[in-house]
């Protein structure tokens, strides 16, 4: 499968980094690991 380029605004990368916004690979499963990572991070986030 070739790789292509996402383009993405200034607002969107804002929110993906925060976590404010899932991030979608498609094509690819995701490690159960990184799963599970980011609902912990999630978790902790909410938290404050």
């Amino acid at each position: 499968m070739k790789e292509r380029p996402i383009l993405f605004s200034a607002p969107m990368v804002r929110a993906i980094l925060e976590g404010r916004k899932p991030v979608i690979i498609r094509g690819r499963k995701v490690c159960q690991a990184c799963a599970d990572q980011r609902k912990k991070v999630l978790r902790e986030k909410a938290r404050g």
